[in-house]
């Protein structure tokens, strides 16, 4: 029985071509073990971290030009949510496929720093704690000032 090799369906015996993803059709099933990502069966390795949406869709762009798949993942679980509500999402990791790494890092040639060559996207780097740190300072720079000029205006007001 031939099998897609992206989206995983099993055919009849006489189809060559998945009617969904338009691929040609093999006769080994997909993996299990490795979800196909856009249309891409094995593993991802981390290649660069960039600092917003915009920056990730330009190298993402890049990168497929030459044929190279490109997945994106917010660095913080909260990522889409916060791309969301703010408009923008920041601190996104891009992994491509294991294979394919060497030849995305030649492209951004010394440009940029990578962590790991297999990072695991899950772990917490010194990247996002310094992120937390100025979250939490800018935070406490602002709110700070607030509540303080909140309690001089309400101890002028108990005052009259």
């Amino acid at each position: 029985m031939p099998w897609c090799p992206r989206c995983g369906t099993e055919y009849r015996s006489g189809y060559d071509v998945c009617s969904d993803c338009s691929v040609t059709l093999v006769d080994t099933p997909p993996s299990q073990n490795t979800p196909a990502v856009y249309g891409y069966q094995g593993g991802w390795a981390f290649w660069v971290n960039v600092f917003d949406a915009r920056e990730a869709e330009m190298l993402k762009t890049w990168a497929e030009s030459e044929n190279i798949p490109v997945l994106l993942r917010p660095r913080e679980p909260s990522g889409d949510y916060m791309g969301i509500y703010l408009g923008n999402t920041y601190n996104i990791d891009l992994y491509v496929p294991e294979d394919s790494l060497e030849a995305a890092r030649a492209l951004i040639g010394g440009h940029a720093s990578s962590e790991s060559e297999t990072a695991d996207p899950e772990t917490e780097s010194a990247s996002t704690v310094r992120t937390s740190i100025g979250k939490s300072l800018i935070i406490w720079v602002w709110l700070i000032p607030m509540l303080l000029g909140l309690i001089v205006l309400l101890l002028k007001g108990l005052s009259r």
